[in-house]
């Protein structure tokens, strides 16, 4: 089929571009919504406490792609008096990122992995979302998963 422009066009590419289009919307919204929050949590925190020390840049890889945002990092002395750095943004979302892959897309590259080959999945994961990850981004996510359940498992066992 021909389209005005004179090129071959069907309803797999106009979806494909759509998804496209709606994944672009998304990120930038989550983007807004994301600084949006860690700007009211640093207006709101206790400025004694917690002192700003700049704002850093991360890139988290989602569903709709990568997003970056840009969030504060604070200092302050904990109960044992020694130094840490936080980010408050991540404490209040409960950021628990593979790396800088967020947990639904983390979740969807398990979910395949037990059926099929890391290129499979590296291939099917592209195809259904809008983010591009290698098989051997793939195998790294494997792996961090496996430590954080054999830490979990040496945590229970210890109890």
């Amino acid at each position: 089929m021909l389209s005005v422009s004179g090129k071959e066009i069907n309803f797999k590419m106009v979806e494909r571009k759509f998804y496209e289009i709606g994944c672009e919307i998304a990120k930038t919204m989550m983007k807004e919504y994301l600084e949006g929050l860690d700007k009211e949590l640093a207006k709101n925190r206790d400025k004694k406490e917690l002192r700003h020390k700049g704002k850093r840049n991360r890139t988290l890889k989602t569903l709709m792609g990568e997003v970056d945002i840009e969030r504060s990092l604070y200092r302050r002395i904990n109960d044992k008096g020694q130094v840490e750095y936080i980010y408050l943004l991540d404490q209040e979302l409960g950021f628990e990122t593979i790396g800088t892959i967020s947990p639904n897309l983390a979740e969807k590259i398990l979910d395949q992995i037990c059926e099929t080959s890391y290129r499979e999945v590296t291939k099917s994961v592209s195809e259904l979302t809008n983010q591009r990850i290698s098989h051997q981004g793939v195998w790294n996510i494997i792996q961090q998963v496996g430590e954080k359940q054999k830490k979990g498992r040496e945590t229970d066992t210890r109890l």
